[in-house]
């Protein structure tokens, strides 16, 4: 996995610590492409040409506009994170509504960065995680493969549902199942692949999922899931 790096701040100096830093934590995960930037005016304009789309930017808000790029990404549909790196915290109640990864105070702990881009790092990058990239949103995005409950069809769309939101892309039932690794999801239905770990019981021509929900089994499909969840004892 390739990631790319923003970083935003007028600073020089900052910029070349903030790369240190990243450099660092990204090493032995992932292959990391870095862009430094004086002003998020700047950055906008290059998420805004369709070159390419960053997986985070680390942002001086102090320097660079606020939380202008946050708003910019937000609105745009753009899939990045977002660290704020500030010397105050006025900042911090309204990034809840552009959905900030993290704020980190500059005149805090001297490895506040660092545990952030820690975090980071276990939450985005953790190598026993999969993943699934798609397009959706007019950007490539990685969605953790263990945080899907089902995927439904909707048309020519597809819907990957997980707790808090349901990501519509283009692609086949058939096309995906081919891609998805090993049994983790189970097809169920012409419109149903279910994630096996997130399944509760199978009872009746359903399967019911760990957070209640009902999905339906089709007659094409039910004699192979009944083989799946009987060997998991589910049945």
């Amino acid at each position: 996995m390739l990631i790319m790096v923003g970083i935003c701040d007028a600073d020089a100096s900052q910029r070349k610590m903030i790369r240190e830093y990243v450099e660092k934590f990204f090493f032995d995960k992932t292959d990391v492409v870095i862009t430094e930037y004086e002003g998020y005016v700047q950055m906008t304009d290059f998420a805004s040409s369709g070159i390419s789309v960053y997986d985070l930017v680390i942002l001086d808000a102090d320097r660079c506009g606020g939380l202008a790029y946050a708003g910019f990404v937000k609105t745009s549909g753009i899939c990045t994170d977002i660290i704020v790196y500030t010397e105050t915290a006025k900042y911090v109640f309204d990034g809840y509504k552009y959905g900030i990864f993290d704020f980190v105070l500059k005149n805090g702990e001297p490895d506040d960065l660092g545990v952030s881009l820690l975090r980071y790092v276990n939450e985005r990058l953790d190598s026993n995680t999969e993943y699934l990239s798609i397009k959706a949103n007019g950007c490539v995005q990685n969605i953790r493969l263990d945080k899907i409950y089902y995927f439904e069809s909707r048309g020519r769309k597809l819907a990957a549902v997980t707790a808090d939101e349901k990501i519509e892309f283009y692609q086949k039932m058939d096309e995906l199942i081919e891609v998805l690794p090993g049994n983790s999801f189970v097809r169920c239905h012409q419109s149903y692949s279910v994630n096996s770990s997130a399944v509760y019981s199978f009872s009746g021509g359903e399967l019911i999922l760990k957070n209640g929900q009902t999905i339906p089994v089709s007659r094409k499909y039910y004699l192979n899931v009944k083989s799946i969840f009987q060997m998991s004892n589910l049945t």
